[in-house]
C-alpha cells in the first residue's frame, strides 16, 4: 500500500504519478494509493488516478486500487470519472493488501486487457519479480 499524503497540486502532480509508477514497476502484484491524508488543490488533478491506472495497466500489468473513507474525496472521484477507470475503497480491498476486484460498473484499466506471453522466471524475467507482495510505502508531497 502506498500511503500519500501532503498537497496533491499542479506542481506536486508529476512527483505523485511518477512516485506511484515507481512503486507499479517494482513488480507488486497491486498497488493500492491510501489517499485519506491528501489534500487536493483542484477537483481535475483527481485524473492522475486515472492517468495511474492506464500507465500501470499496460505495464507492468497489475491492478490499481485507491483506498479513502473521505466523502469529499469519493465525491471528487466521482465527479471526474475516475472510478469509472479505478477502484475506489473505503478500507483496503482485501487484509492481503491485493486488489482483486473490479471498480463499479466492472471496469478498470488497471487490469490488462490482452494476456502477455507466460515466460519461465529467470534471472532478467520481470516474473521471478512479480513473486513478491506488495509493500508499505509512504509519499509525501
Amino acid at each position: 500500500m502506498a500511503t500519500l499524503t501532503g498537497t496533491l497540486s499542479l506542481a506536486t502532480y508529476p512527483e505523485l504519478r511518477d512516485s506511484v509508477l515507481k512503486i507499479a514497476a517494482e513488480a507488486p502484484e497491486s498497488v493500492i494509493a491510501d489517499i485519506q491524508g491528501l489534500e487536493i488543490d483542484d477537483d481535475t488533478l483527481m485524473t492522475v488516478f486515472s492517468v495511474i491506472a492506464a500507465r500501470i495497466g499496460e505495464w507492468p500489468g497489475v491492478p490499481f486500487a485507491v483506498v479513502t473513507d473521505r466523502a469529499d474525496h469519493v465525491a471528487r472521484l466521482s465527479a471526474q470519472l475516475v472510478d469509472r477507470f479505478v477502484a475506489v475503497h473505503a478500507t483496503s480491498p482485501r487484509p492481503s493488501g491485493r486488489v482483486t476486484g473490479h471498480p463499479a460498473g466492472g471496469r478498470c484499466s488497471s487490469w490488462p486487457r490482452h494476456r502477455r506471453p507466460q515466460r519461465s522466471p529467470g534471472r532478467s524475467s520481470a516474473g521471478s519479480a512479480r513473486s513478491g507482495t506488495c509493500r508499505n510505502t509512504s509519499r509525501t508531497l
